[in-house]
């Protein structure tokens, strides 16, 4: 008995307009919680928070439109995904500065039409120096602190850092971003530059450079052994028929907890136990009693029998598998 997993599509929402709405993947429901995603929608992005589903407007009430829109936004909200259960990455120095040069780019591309006043221009580098020496006004005392002056690159520079790095999907690391903050910083204060000059009436400078290279993304880490249910009944088979005075598992006992694991697996088209959750377990005794095939007492016996393989695999995983029981 297994069951469908259906594709997500554009959801079309009572006001015509079209939106993508896909839930978070059990296994991450927790890190996934809160978290900010930047999803394309066309030529434009948008940011929004996931909560129990990652949700935005495609904006069309066009279908076929939607559906060209719909992939590369699903792809930006899996990409989301697989970061957060990658957890921070390390950035290298080049990849680092690639991520300083893209902020740069983009404040040269905004303001390339109508740079505004060089005034204000002026003030940006003041407070990009400012910034950099880790003061927030003339007045303070520069006191070398290197902490302070991280936080107040972060204050100036940090939610342009975070727009750059959700633009890639990235989650990184403590070293990492304090890296990118301070290649930012520079990058921001050359591109004030740019912007100045061509405030002055002056083009000559368009601020394309080859100083910055190209973004590559970090290369996969090894994946995480995957650790199955089957996995888990091989170490209580093999622990029951050590010892002195064991008692070990009858072949029809392990055929029938077997066949069970395999029944259940198939209905949550799944193998990995981090993804077992009470939603799966419950749906699959639904499912059981929705065939009329087995007696409510048999049921309540198969589920018994999975919950003594799962709290067994929590005891020698020590948690480390399943910090809360899924049953």
């Amino acid at each position: 008995m297994k069951r469908v997993r259906l594709m997500p599509n554009p959801v079309k929402r009572d006001n015509g307009t079209y939106y993508l709405f896909v839930t978070v993947p059990a296994d991450i429901v927790s890190e996934a919680k809160g978290s900010l995603v930047t999803i394309p929608i066309g030529d434009r992005t948008t940011t929004t928070k996931v909560g129990t589903h990652a949700k935005a407007s495609l904006r069309t009430k066009d279908h076929v439109e939607a559906r060209r829109r719909f992939p590369a936004a699903l792809a930006a909200v899996e990409a989301h995904w697989d970061s957060l259960r990658q957890g921070p990455v390390e950035l290298n120095h080049k990849q680092s500065l690639a991520i300083a040069g893209e902020v740069r780019q983009l404040m040269i591309d905004v303001f390339d039409d109508n740079p505004r006043e060089p005034e204000m221009w002026e003030r940006v580098l003041k407070q990009d120096s400012l910034a950099q020496r880790g003061l927030v006004n003339e007045l303070q005392v520069d006191v070398h602190n290197a902490t302070q002056r991280l936080s107040t690159l972060e204050g100036r520079f940090g939610r342009m850092v975070d727009a750059a790095l959700r633009r890639h999907s990235l989650s990184v690391t403590a070293a990492s971003r304090a890296k990118v903050l301070e290649l930012t910083a520079r990058a921001l204060s050359e591109a004030a530059t740019v912007n100045m000059a061509k405030a002055n009436y002056d083009y000559s400078d368009t601020g394309e450079t080859t100083r910055y290279p190209a973004y590559e993304r970090p290369k996969n880490r090894q994946p995480q052994k995957v650790t199955t249910l089957t996995d888990i009944l091989d170490r209580r088979i093999e622990d029951r028929a050590q010892g002195k005075d064991a008692k070990a598992f009858g072949e029809s006992a392990v055929r029938k907890m077997r066949l069970l694991i395999a029944e259940f697996d198939d209905f949550r088209d799944d193998i990995d136990v981090r993804t077992i959750n009470p939603e799966t377990v419950d749906g699959w005794r639904r499912a059981m009693q929705a065939t009329a095939l087995l007696s409510n007492n048999t049921i309540k016996q198969r589920l018994q029998n999975l919950a003594t393989i799962i709290q067994y695999g929590m005891r020698q995983s020590y948690g480390s598998l399943f910090p809360k029981s899924p049953i």
